[in-house]
C-alpha cells in the first residue's frame, strides 16, 4: 500500500526532530554572531523550539501566521533588545533559525518523495514565516525605540544629576552610568550651556554626539532649567553656535567639583556672546565670585563716583569697557562706539577725573577689568 506524503505529514515528522533542528539553529547563530556568544545556548535553543513550532504550524494550517500583538516574534524581539542586540542581528539570528528549519525541510521532502508542487509550496510557506517575523520584529523594535528613548533620556537627567550634585559618588550609581554607555574608570568634563544660533535639540543631539568618544558616552539633560553634559572629550564643534562652560577634566567622583566650576564659568560669560569657556580662557575672571570684598571695594573707587552724572556716568561706565575691550586703541573704540575720536577722549577724561585714577595705569587697567567683569556676570552694577 503505498502512503501519500504531504505537507501535514512532512510537518509531522519535523516536529519530531524539533530538538535537533534547534540545537543546529542554536550553534550556527553562535557561530555567525559574535555578539549572541553573550547569550545562553540553551535560551536560544527554546526561541529556536518555538521557531519550528510555528514554522510546523504554518505548513499543516497552510497559510502564513497573521500579525500576532503578543506572540513570539514580539516577544523574542524585546528579549533580545533588553540584551543589547541590535535590529540587524536579531533578524540575522532568526534567518539562521529559519535556514535549518528549511534546510531540513527540502531534505525531509526529497527523501520522502514530497511532489515537487508541494515541496515548492512548503518553502514558500516557511519563507512567509520569516517575512512575517522581520514584520512583527520591526514594530516591536520600534515601538520599543520609543519608549527606550524617554527612558533612557530620564534615566540620564536621573544620574547626571545626582553625579553633579557633588556629594559623595554612591556606588549605586556605577551599574547605571555602564548602562548608559559611560566608562566610569575615565575622566570627564562637565558642561553647561545653552544654544544662540541653532535649536536646543539639535544643540543637545550635539552635545551627545561630539561628547562621546568610543566606550565612552556623553550624557545630557535639562538639568535646572539649561542643558548640562559630562562629556569624554570637550564638543569644540558645536562652539560657534552656542554658549560651552567647561569645567576642567575630573574621575567620576569628583566631577560634583568640576560642575562648581562650569557654574561660576557660565555666571562670569556675558549671556549672548557664544564660544568655548574654560579656566585657560577664564583665567583671573574665575576669582571673582569668591572674592566679594575685592569686587566691593573698587565698586566704591570706579562706580559709585559716577553716581551723580546719571545717564552719562553708565555711558560713561559703557564707554570704559569698550576702551578696555580695544586694548585702549582711541580709533577701535570710538569705530566700535560709532563717535567721534574726540568725544570719545573727552568721555575717558571725565571719567579719570570723576574717579582720580589714570587709565594709563596698569593697576587702574586690572582693577576696572575686574569691577567691569563683575558687573557683566551680575548684571548691572551702576551705583
Amino acid at each position: 500500500m503505498t502512503v501519500t506524503v504531504t505537507l501535514e505529514s512532512v510537518a509531522a515528522m519535523l516536529r519530531a526532530e524539533a530538538e535537533q533542528i534547534a540545537q543546529k539553529a542554536a550553534d550556527d547563530i553562535h557561530r555567525e554572531l559574535p555578539d549572541y556568544l553573550s547569550i545562553d545556548r540553551n535560551e536560544l535553543i527554546a526561541s529556536a523550539r518555538l521557531n519550528v513550532a510555528r514554522g510546523m504550524l504554518t505548513l499543516e494550517e497552510g497559510r502564513a501566521p497573521r500579525d500576532i500583538p503578543d506572540g513570539e516574534a514580539r516577544q523574542t524581539t524585546r528579549r533580545r533588545i533588553s540584551q543589547g542586540m541590535t535590529i540587524e542581528d536579531i533578524i540575522r539570528a532568526y534567518r539562521l533559525s529559519l535556514n535549518a528549519i528549511h534546510n531540513r525541510f527540502i531534505e525531509v521532502a526529497r527523501e520522502f518523495s514530497l511532489t515537487a508542487e508541494s515541496t515548492l509550496r512548503g518553502s514558500t510557506l516557511l519563507w512567509d514565516v520569516g517575512d512575517w517575523f522581520v514584520a512583527d520584529a520591526v514594530k516591536e523594535y520600534r515601538a520599543h525605540a520609543v519608549s527606550e528613548a524617554v527612558r533612557r533620556s530620564v534615566e540620564e537627567a536621573d544620574v547626571l544629576r545626582s553625579l553633579l550634585s557633588g556629594s559623595t559618588l554612591d556606588p549605586a550609581l556605577l551599574p547605571r552610568v555602564r548602562a548608559l554607555g559611560m566608562d566610569p574608570s575615565r575622566e570627564h568634563y562637565v558642561v553647561f550651556g545653552h544654544p544662540i544660533s541653532s535649536s536646543r535639540e539639535r544643540w543637545t543631539a550635539d552635545l551627545s554626539r561630539y561628547g562621546s568618544t568610543p566606550g565612552g558616552a556623553a550624557l545630557v539633560a535639562e538639568v535646572s532649567g539649561r542643558t548640562a553634559a559630562l562629556v569624554t572629550r570637550v564638543p569644540r564643534e558645536i562652539a560657534d553656535r552656542g554658549v560651552l562652560a567647561v569645567g576642567p577634566s575630573a574621575p567620576l567622583h569628583e566631577v560634583g567639583a568640576s560642575a562648581a566650576v562650569a557654574e561660576q564659568i557660565l555666571t562670569l560669560v556675558p549671556g549672548g556672546i557664544p564660544g568655548l569657556h574654560d579656566p585657560s580662557t577664564m583665567s583671573w575672571r574665575l576669582g571673582i565670585p569668591g572674592a566679594p570684598l575685592v569686587t566691593q571695594l573698587l565698586r566704591q573707587r570706579y562706580v559709585e563716583p559716577l553716581a551723580g552724572e546719571g545717564d552719562f556716568g553708565a555711558i560713561l561706565l559703557d564707554t570704559v569697557q569698550a576702551h578696555l575691550e580695544h586694548d585702549r586703541v582711541v580709533r577701535a573704540t570710538a569705530e566700535a562706539l560709532v563717535i567721534h575720536q574726540n568725544t570719545l577722549r573727552h568721555r575717558l577724561a571725565r571719567f579719570e577725573e570723576l574717579t582720580s585714577c589714570s587709565l594709563d595705569s596698569t593697576d587702574t587697567v586690572v582693577e576696572l577689568s575686574w569691577v567691569l567683569a563683575a558687573r557683566q556676570s551680575g548684571g548691572s552694577i551702576d551705583a
